[in-house]
């Protein structure tokens, strides 16, 4: 099996790598994956409420006593953005995880994800119209 490796810039911040799995001796393409190297990880420990922008893929959040909101980038022109958003504290608050704009895009068609346990997180991914839950407890 060989190996071929290219990079692509697709924003100025970060920086994409593209891996081909090949069979030994063709040109074929077994399969190809694409993913993000030097992430930004951004730490929230605020009760207010934030949108996440298109560069961060970890959200780390303290909810405290009261509910905050996440709210997603559109999925539109960012098929293969995964964002991770994680609740880390105990508090009585929810943290709520929502889709963007009117009507508003799916996550396996709920507009809506409720964090509301310590430790509990969403992974979701874009495929360029809408999100996908691809992990979480």
């Amino acid at each position: 099996m060989s190996f071929i490796f290219s990079d692509t810039t697709p924003a100025a911040t970060s920086r994409m790598e593209n891996v081909e799995f090949l069979h030994s001796g063709t040109t074929s393409v077994l399969a190809s994956a694409q993913y993000k190297r030097d992430t930004k990880v951004n730490t929230v420990s605020t009760t207010g409420s934030i949108s996440v922008d298109a560069i961060e893929t970890i959200e780390i959040a303290t909810s405290g006593g009261s509910d905050i909101t996440r709210t997603l980038p559109t999925a539109a022109g960012i098929s293969g953005y995964i964002v991770t958003v994680k609740k880390v504290d105990s508090g009585a608050g929810a943290v709520i995880v929502h889709t963007f704009g009117s009507p508003a895009e799916s996550m396996d068609g709920d507009v809506q994800y409720n964090l509301s346990n310590r430790y509990q997180y969403v992974r979701l991914l874009s495929d360029g119209s809408s999100w996908h839950v691809i992990g979480g407890n």
